[in-house]
């Protein structure tokens, strides 16, 4: 049985701080699987290793040029199902979050999950993750709902217990 086509959503990648990241990314695809990274930020390019400058072309990344097209992404979505983006408006971007890094970051990952909703159809993506469960997991949950993609995310203690 083929692996599914699994869409990885990070907040930046690769990352030098973030190194056991890189390692899962590397030994996924080392095992075959068919994966897709999609950073919701732009490129980090100081502090990279070889091997991560290496795979940085790999990435799709959404970053500041995004704005430019996520008004058509959050169209095109209200045309396919006005009730349920209605339902996510008032879900997500209302949520009382645990700072103002942490409010801006899931709401950028909530807008971006519209665009990303979309590139995953085009993709044939059949399955989505995200690593850290914040912004990246709002932006897979957000794509799953739009799309009826399962989605995973994992947890880790920076998560659970954020500092701020």
């Amino acid at each position: 049985m083929k692996p599914p086509t699994t869409a990885y959503i990070l907040l930046w990648f690769p990352k030098p701080s973030e190194t056991f990241i890189f390692r899962e990314v590397i030994n996924l695809w080392n095992m075959g699987l068919d994966l897709k990274v999609f950073s919701l930020y732009g490129e980090i390019t100081k502090g990279l290793s070889p091997e991560m400058q290496a795979v940085s072309p790999r990435v799709e990344r959404l970053g500041i040029p995004f704005l430019k097209s996520a008004t058509l992404d959050l169209l095109y979505w209200w045309k396919q199902d006005r009730r349920l983006v209605a339902e996510l408006f008032r879900t997500v971007p209302v949520r009382r979050w645990g700072g103002f890094e942490k409010g801006g970051e899931n709401l950028w990952a909530f807008l971006a999950a519209f665009r990303l909703a979309r590139r995953f159809r085009k993709e044939g993506i059949e399955h989505i993750h995200a690593p850290w469960a914040n912004g990246p997991a709002t932006a897979a949950w957000i794509s799953s709902r739009l799309t009826g993609i399962p989605f995973s995310f994992t947890a880790r203690a920076w998560d659970i217990y954020p500092p701020d």
